[in-house]
């Protein structure tokens, strides 16, 4: 029904082109002259909309109801074909670029940020959210018990191709490299890690399951 709501305004925008009655050039003039307001309108369907849960993850022995540390991260879905832009570590594993939102930051512009640091990409375009992946596990930080991650997931496009970077931290240490290749090969190097990897690394299980989904959403 809310996808509904915007669709209704697009079809009446285009069925007012096609009459070109009076009173649909008024419909028109007046609607170009409130654009804002019809941005606004459609920004408020979009927020409202329901965001399908991809995968919701919780590691055995987490207490949800502890003391609960959240992060908001983004991931890029960037298509080539039938390749996804994804990264690889030196363990075999592989995962979509991305990370947590600054504050302040807003979600195309962590993307921006992200795509540049991890793989050397300029992004071009975001599309609306594909859907929504949380991980929660016992927290490393002695300050919280719990640790929740909301992982957004959203179509990219970038200009033309990745370029060598210079990593830092843990992506350093995982020597992350960018790769372009088919979401059933990724799927199946992911689950393929044993279960040390996973408990040390439970990225690659989300991101296998993320992976599943876009194979057959």
């Amino acid at each position: 029904a809310r996808r509904g709501v915007r669709l209704g305004v697009l079809v009446i925008a285009a069925d007012s082109l096609a009459g070109g009655t009076w009173q649909h050039r008024r419909w028109l003039a007046a609607a170009e002259a409130h654009r804002h307001l019809l941005d606004l309108a459609l920004a408020a369907v979009r927020a409202v909309r329901p965001q399908p849960v991809i995968a919701h993850l919780v590691d055995e022995g987490t207490d949800l109801t502890a003391r609960t540390a959240r992060r908001r991260a983004v991931r890029a879905v960037v298509r080539r074909g039938d390749r996804l832009l994804m990264t690889r570590s030196r363990f075999g594993d592989y995962g979509f670029p991305g990370g947590g939102l600054e504050p302040g930051e807003s979600p195309a512009e962590a993307l921006r940020r992200e795509l540049a640091e991890e793989v050397g990409a300029q992004l071009v375009s975001t599309g609306e959210l594909i859907g929504v992946a949380v991980q929660a596990r016992r927290s490393i930080m002695p300050e919280w018990d719990t640790f929740v991650a909301r992982h957004e997931y959203y179509p990219c496009e970038i200009s033309g191709e990745t370029r060598p970077v210079v990593l830092s931290g843990y992506e350093a240490d995982l020597d992350l490299r960018p790769c372009w290749v088919e979401p059933a090969v990724a799927l199946a190097a992911n689950r393929a890690l044993d279960e040390a990897f996973l408990r040390e690394f439970p990225w690659a299980l989300r991101e296998a399951a993320v992976l599943e989904w876009l194979l057959d959403p």
